[in-house]
């Protein structure tokens, strides 16, 4: 400024050079104001990005401590997992325990049963008159004190191995006679009336052979003629043969023996106590 001033030839031209640096003078306040107006926007911005980005870091690390959350809840839930198979596993066995456990009890109580049968019922002879319908016995018992329970019928399956299974008794059937009547092998108490899905309407009788416990099981029947608790004399009808249950014949008896008391799937050869 000061060089512009002594250059000036004249007061007028120094009144023009002063004029014109009052105006750039102006101008270039303008622009700084401009200019500080766009530092602090600048410096605004970036404070707000700043934040922004701290903001969005915040949530990624949100998100990744999640993720970890995730990870470690599904690690253990896959020990859940496993630890609920092994409970299943656990329960399977021991439910199977129980399942055994109660079939023994149940063959437990038949055999205090079947004693207490004993106590009651004293040692019957090998032979009595007939049930309600007052015929005589037409069965001829064998020195083992049981008698045929199907007199003139045939056997038409034997005890044994069957259809890849276990066949517990003996099948004995009377063609063309559906309904034949079933008699007690020996006397005794009937011990069990009642239906079982695969052997239908069967009963259950308890003998004392000679102070020995021996049970007698009949399948298959049409009807049944007496009940649980009733005490019977060898010969008496105790029902009529049939179709109940799994059968694939026009009637026939499935009959089985137990010595010391009864057991499913545990019988002996009926032939060794009866001549069929």
């Amino acid at each position: 400024m000061l060089t512009l001033i002594s250059e000036s030839e004249s007061f007028v031209q120094l009144i023009r050079k002063a004029r014109t640096l009052t105006r750039i003078a102006t101008e270039d306040a303008a622009l700084m104001d401009e200019l500080n107006r766009l530092i602090d926007l600048q410096n605004e911005i970036l404070l707000t990005l700043y934040e922004k980005n701290y903001e969005l870091e915040q949530t990624l690390a949100a998100h990744y401590e999640f993720y970890d959350s995730l990870i470690i809840e599904e690690t253990n839930l896959e020990s859940s997992q496993r630890s609920l198979a092994d409970l299943e596993y656990q329960l399977i066995i021991r439910l199977t325990e129980v399942g055994i456990f109660r079939v023994e009890e149940q063959r437990l109580a038949r055999l205090l049963e079947a004693e207490e049968i004993l106590l009651r019922t004293p040692p019957p002879p090998t032979t009595s008159p007939g049930g309600s319908s007052g015929q005589t016995n037409p069965q001829k018992p064998k020195a083992s004190g049981l008698a045929h329970p199907l007199p003139g019928a045939r056997v038409t399956s034997e005890f044994g191995p069957r259809g890849g299974g276990h066949h517990a008794g003996i099948d004995i059937q009377i063609w063309g006679n559906f309904t034949a009547p079933v008699l007690a092998a020996a006397a005794g108490t009937v011990t069990h009336a009642a239906w079982e899905n695969g052997i239908g309407w069967h009963v259950i009788i308890s003998h004392n052979i000679d102070g020995q416990i021996v049970d007698t099981l009949y399948g298959h029947l049409s009807q049944m003629k007496v009940s649980a608790g009733d005490i019977i004399s060898q010969g008496q009808q105790i029902g009529n043969k049939g179709t109940t249950g799994i059968t694939f014949s026009n009637g026939h008896l499935h009959f089985e023996v137990h010595p010391g008391g009864f057991s499913w799937n545990r019988g002996v050869c009926p032939r060794l106590w009866i001549n069929f």
